[in-house]
């Protein structure tokens, strides 16, 4: 499979996804009295998604791969480890909450799969989780689904 091909076909799974997610979002508020609802971060991620994979298909049309370089499926094992662990904070979010759960994604695959040392990883972990709560939790209100530690 070339990589022009390989572009378009994920472009077109993401596309479904992201379809999918808008249809389980159906209902959620945009926003919600002054400030952002359930679904304003998601919707955005969403749209810049969908953009993205836009592009990325017409990219491919227009100027497809002249020397056909093949797919590296060694790469799909990274992919699944994402894959299984963002299944696994959709699964646990409940009982994690979304800023445990995250903080433990990103952890697992800046240790795991990246191989960074504990140091820098627990550092970048809790700046990027200070920042995610500032930003939406603090400043916008945007309410995160709490888990059994409340947060």
């Amino acid at each position: 499979m070339t990589q022009s091909k390989a572009n378009i076909i994920a472009s077109i799974v993401a596309l479904m996804v992201m379809a999918i997610a808008v249809f389980e979002l159906w209902g959620n508020a945009y926003w919600k009295g002054y400030a952002p609802g359930p679904s304003f971060v998601p919707l955005w991620i969403i749209g810049l998604g969908g953009a993205v994979a836009c592009v990325l298909i017409i990219q491919s049309i227009r100027q497809p791969s002249t020397d056909e370089p093949k797919v590296r499926f060694h790469d799909f094992k990274q992919v699944g480890f994402v894959a299984l662990l963002l299944c696994g904070l959709i699964v646990l979010m409940p009982w994690l909450g979304m800023l445990l759960g995250e903080a433990i994604v990103m952890l697992a695959i800046l240790l795991i799969m990246q191989r960074r040392p504990l140091g820098p990883s627990l550092l970048t972990t809790a700046i990027t989780m200070l920042l995610i709560y500032g930003v939406f939790g603090a400043w916008l209100g945007v309410d995160f689904p709490a888990g059994i530690f409340g947060f």
